[in-house]
């Protein structure tokens, strides 16, 4: 019997107990006038409170199962995600599962459920960028926007798994933006910007982000060219900009090397046109090759509309000496920026 029960069943004893006094007295005082009416009042509380309370009890009380229905769900209200939880009970080891389980949850809004889904996940497989990704979201989400802490080292580490992920460029670039490294949130958006194709609806959204960190960037349609831009075969460059990204866990492991940005013909002399030299902690870092890099004063950048365009990280101060740590090249034809991003 619940508590709730033995309450109503107190109540019950103790209002028959006054009801059914003046019966009692009726037997001791028989020729009593006031027993009488107190007795006709005692019938019709009889009559008048049982019912009620009978009913009370019953709708409070319901059946004997009401103890187990009340904290049962209705089957309408039975779902998917009720079911997929029962089956993870079973299976926890459901990697996943446990991933549905979080994608479900961020779409109902869910995001307590969510984040513990993700987080069982990445105890399974603390590398999936499939649980790392969502999970910094849900827990920005919880903290109101703030991709700051574990949502910033959740994307870190996205980063350093897959540095070209759409996801992670976006997120990864708004937790630099709102620490205040603007530079590093262009670097990322800028990269996220040329991936895209000009019929992505999120373009014209990623660059309305670079103008809020001061980079402007020419917007066109498929098969259009923008009467205020050159065609690459009118331009002839003074300078080049350059935009590198490098994980944290490479800077950490390469300190202490070098870093050699140059710009050199696609074919003909190997010697650069152009080049840089800085440290690897100053990575990430945006770099502009200028007539100042220029090595030799017969051979110019704005001579080329083509040019090779290539980082070499090595352990030493020389740039052909050392262990080549990273070497990376592309091609530039009239591009206003041109990315690397430091893999090992």
């Amino acid at each position: 019997m619940t508590s709730l029960a033995m309450w109503f069943s107190l109540i019950l004893i103790i209002a028959l107990a006054i009801i059914l006094i003046p019966f009692l007295r009726q037997r001791a005082e028989p020729d009593s006038t006031t027993t009488q009416k107190q007795n006709k009042f005692a019938l019709i509380g009889i009559a008048l409170f049982v019912p009620v309370f009978s009913m009370a009890a019953y709708f409070t009380l319901g059946t004997p199962e009401f103890a187990e229905m009340q904290d049962a769900k209705p089957p309408q209200q039975i779902t998917l995600v009720d079911k997929l939880e029962e089956k993870l009970a079973h299976n926890p080891k459901d990697l996943a599962g446990w991933l549905l389980l979080g994608r479900s949850s961020m779409i109902t809004e869910d995001y307590d459920k969510a984040i513990m889904a993700f987080e069982r996940a990445l105890k399974l497989d603390p590398n999936n960028i499939n649980a790392l990704i969502p999970l910094a979201d849900a827990l920005a989400v919880k903290a109101n926007g703030r991709l700051d802490g574990r949502s910033h080292d959740l994307l870190k580490q996205a980063f350093a798994i897959d540095p070209e992920n759409r996801m992670t460029l976006w997120l990864l670039g708004m937790a630099e933006k709102q620490q205040g490294n603007d530079s590093r949130a262009a670097i990322l958006w800028e990269t996220l910007y040329q991936k895209l194709p000009d019929t992505d609806a999120d373009k014209p959204i990623i660059a309305r982000l670079l103008q809020t960190v001061g980079v402007q960037v020419a917007t066109n349609t498929v098969n259009e060219t923008p009467k205020t831009m050159k065609t690459t075969s009118d331009i002839h460059p003074e300078q080049i900009e350059i935009a590198i990204e490098i994980p944290d866990e490479l800077k950490n492991s390469w300190s202490g090397a070098t870093v050699f940005i140059y710009a050199k013909e696609p074919t003909g002399m190997p010697m650069p046109i152009a080049a840089q030299k800085i440290s690897l902690v100053e990575l990430p870092k945006r770099v502009t090759l200028g007539a100042k890099d220029e090595i030799m004063p017969n051979r110019k950048l704005s001579d080329f509309k083509q040019l090779t365009i290539g980082i070499r990280i090595t352990d030493s101060n020389k740039m052909n000496q050392g262990d080549v740590l990273f070497l990376n090249e592309q091609t530039w034809q009239g591009q206003e920026l041109i990315n690397f991003i430091i893999k090992s």
